[in-house]
Parts: structure tokens; sequence; C-alpha cells
């Protein structure tokens, strides 16, 4: 494993882990007023959100400050992004009428996010395993 490499992952870790910090801050502090611009009832759903965001963050932090070259939790990261882009097409084509059009905007603008996080871990993983076969 490179040290460019490892360095960018744990670069693209570490930015996942402080949008997905802010994110559930936003959530746990702002429930309220975001739960009226996203067209919702409940304040209590962002809140729980905002909670397991930060719960996340955390641990992405933990394994991004002592990345090794166990790659696992980088696929286990880039599978749980897959996961959040496709829950939010579900939710912005299947649940749109729940939402308002700031909601589905929110919704929209955060799976795009994750989607750069998805994409810069499947790059690092890439140069990982180009590195390692490389090295063989």
């Amino acid at each position: 494993m490179t040290s460019n490499t490892t360095h960018f992952l744990k670069k693209a870790l570490l930015a996942d882990a402080s949008f997905a910090c802010a994110s559930g801050l936003i959530c746990i502090f702002a429930s309220s007023p975001l739960t009226t611009l996203m067209g919702l009832t409940e304040p209590l759903y962002l809140t729980i959100l905002g909670i397991v965001l930060v719960l996340y963050s955390f641990d992405i932090a933990i394994v991004a400050l002592k990345f090794t070259t166990k790659t696992i939790f980088t696929k286990i990261y880039f599978a749980a992004d897959i996961a959040w882009i496709i829950g939010s097409a579900i939710l912005a084509i299947g649940f749109a009428e729940l939402f308002s059009t700031a909601g589905l905007v929110l919704i929209d603008l955060a799976a795009i996010a994750v989607a750069g996080f998805a994409y810069s871990k499947y790059v690092g993983l890439k140069k990982l395993s180009t590195s390692s076969f490389q090295h063989a």
C-alpha cells in the first residue's frame, strides 16, 4: 500500500466523517425547523437520523485515524454510501408526496454529497488494489 493512497483514503474517510457529523448535528439541533422545511410532521425522525449520523461519523473517524492495510471498513462504508443513495432515490421517487419541494431538494443534495464520498472511496480502493497487484 503506498503512502499516497493511504493518505488519500484517510482524507476521504475524514471528509465523510466531517460531513456526517455536521449533518447529524444539524438534524439533532435543528430538527423542528428542518421538519417544517422538509414538509414533515414529526421532528423525532430527524433527531434519530442525526444521532445515527453522529455515531456513524465517530466510527468512520476512528477507522480513518487508525487506518491500516485492512480495507474491509472502507468497503463497508462504501456499501453504506450506496445504500444511502438508493434509499434517497426510493424516498424521493416513491414517497415524494410526503416531502415539500425543499425537502426533496435536501434529500437529493445529501445523496449527491454521499455519492461524492462513495466515489472517493472507490477511487482509493481501486488505487490500493492496483498498487497491491503491482507489488505482488
